[in-house]
């Protein structure tokens, strides 16, 4: 009874409106920091691992990508343990298995509301485009901070200068959403943007980006 009682709760709670709501602000915490950005990652696994429990649908499970990443992860922990005899990576290691479940859980999402989750990607992605524009004009963000490194924008990014990294990530997908409903202007858009990851500063992300 107990048992039937929290999963009728767990139902109630409506976890995938808060899956899709922590999916939507994941940009938002990897500029703030990895702090932050793990929290997100880590609270994003639990709760699909809880949604797909109630709904007694463990469809991973029955996956042999899934077990070829465990495999990789298994290999990382033996690894950190006998090769590298460092703690840290050890404990890095064990925390690779997030990120299997999170190659699941977005895909998931996506087929639940893919349009809401890029439609906030792709809002906070023009964000920071202006402001790495502002801050190339300006020499400061809008919040008034600047790269410690002449030649490089850092935007919200402050000291870490992994602005480029962000860039290289969410630009295919941002360009994906504009021209869905911008068709008229995904050439401007995509020329804007291509601007703007050179004006960051980071050659090896510009030239993902170009590639």
């Amino acid at each position: 009874k107990l048992y039937d009682e929290f999963m009728s709760n767990l139902k109630v709670s409506n976890i995938q409106n808060l899956n899709i709501f922590l999916i939507s602000i994941l940009p938002l915490g990897l500029i703030i920091g990895s702090l932050i950005s793990n929290s997100i990652i880590i609270l994003i696994c639990v709760f699909f691992l809880l949604d797909l429990f109630v709904r007694k649908n463990l469809f991973f499970l029955n996956q042999f990508n899934f077990y070829f990443l465990l495999l990789i992860n298994i290999y990382l922990i033996l690894n950190s343990y006998f090769v590298s005899e460092n703690e840290e990576s050890i404990i890095k290691s064990f925390g690779f298995v997030r990120f299997i479940i999170l190659v699941y859980a977005i895909p998931y999402y996506f087929t639940l509301s893919e349009n809401k989750i890029l439609k906030i990607w792709t809002l906070f992605f023009l964000v920071v485009s202006f402001d790495i524009l502002f801050e190339y004009i300006f020499g400061k963000n809008i919040f008034g901070s600047q790269s410690i490194y002449p030649g490089r924008i850092s935007s919200f990014t402050g000291d870490e200068l992994k602005i480029g990294g962000y860039y290289f990530g969410f630009i295919l997908l941002s360009l994906f959403y504009l021209k869905q409903y911008k068709k008229n202007f995904f050439l401007l858009f995509s020329i804007i943007f291509f601007v703007i990851s050179l004006l960051i500063g980071e050659r090896s992300n510009f030239l993902k980006v170009l590639i």
